[in-house]
């Protein structure tokens, strides 16, 4: 009997199978380099804001960006440090956030940086800011973007207190900007196997960028004692208020309270980034 042309049934199972283990065993390969990918260009991102920001320094004498006067925290964001105007009419009108720090950075977005460089692509929670809404700048919600700002104002009006980057002499490797975190610190407890997690690349760690312009990706590996948010200078946690060397006792990780906003950078190591995701 002459056989017909073409496969058969059992073949065409066969082939299916063979098809249906290669997927299962390259996908999850394939979801690795997806979020690898991602994490560049989160890095990117902050590359690009970096260089914004030394622009903006280069313009206005080496200034940090920022809006609120005097470096008071309560002051309502409505005025520059150049004295321009740049929130929607009526003049004074505060943004939704207030004085969330992240708002200063809208003195670059003025210049001409891309609002879009503030979203992480790893960022699930991230929503567009309705335009419409604002008008024309200013954050609306803080799932508006995927970064924090190192804390750029004391909470004294006089500017006594002011931690501000403009006013400190800070060195290049100095932490300004990173993935936002929730106001505690990347831990992993080996007694009882607790991972607090970034809250972005959550398995991976998190981006910085430095006073200098360089991005790295400060790895937090999952369930071991490397996962800490330590990546600041002489191992400084960057998402709370005091360092690693003394000068200041850090509450506990694994039961601590979340940081409260009153908390001020201690010195010119001090990372503090915020505002955290809430």
């Amino acid at each position: 009997m002459k056989r017909s042309k073409g496969f058969t049934l059992v073949e065409l199972l066969v082939v299916v199978g063979i098809i249906a283990l290669l997927v299962t065993i390259l996908m999850p390969t394939l979801t690795r380099a997806r979020e690898l990918a991602k994490q560049a260009i989160c890095g990117a991102n902050l590359n690009s804001i970096g260089k914004a920001l030394h622009i903006y320094f280069a313009e206005f004498n080496d200034a940090f960006p920022l809006i609120v006067q005097y470096g008071d925290v309560q002051a309502a964001i409505n005025v520059n440090t150049q004295g321009d105007e740049i929130w929607p009419d009526p003049p004074g009108t505060a943004t939704p956030l207030g004085t969330n720090a992240m708002q200063n950075l809208w003195l670059i977005i003025k210049s001409g940086t891309s609002e879009k460089l503030f979203r992480c692509p790893t960022d699930g929670e991230w929503l567009e800011r309705k335009a419409a809404t604002l008008k024309k700048y200013g954050w609306i919600s803080i799932q508006n973007y995927s970064y924090g700002l190192h804390k750029p104002y004391g909470n004294d009006a006089d500017d006594v207190e002011n931690k501000a980057p403009l006013t400190m002499s800070l060195q290049g490797n100095f932490i300004i900007m990173a993935d936002k975190g929730d106001g505690r610190s990347v831990f992993f407890n080996s007694t009882n196997g607790e991972y607090h997690k970034p809250v972005i690349h959550k398995d991976d760690g998190f981006n910085c960028l430095a006073l200098g312009g360089s991005v790295k990706f400060h790895k937090t590996p999952v369930d071991t004692n490397e996962a800490n948010s330590h990546a600041g200078i002489g191992g400084d946690d960057i998402y709370v208020a005091g360092d690693e060397d003394g000068t200041k006792n850090l509450p506990d990780p694994y039961d601590g309270p979340a940081q409260s906003g009153s908390l001020n950078p201690i010195d010119d190591t001090d990372t503090f980034i915020v505002p955290w995701k809430k």
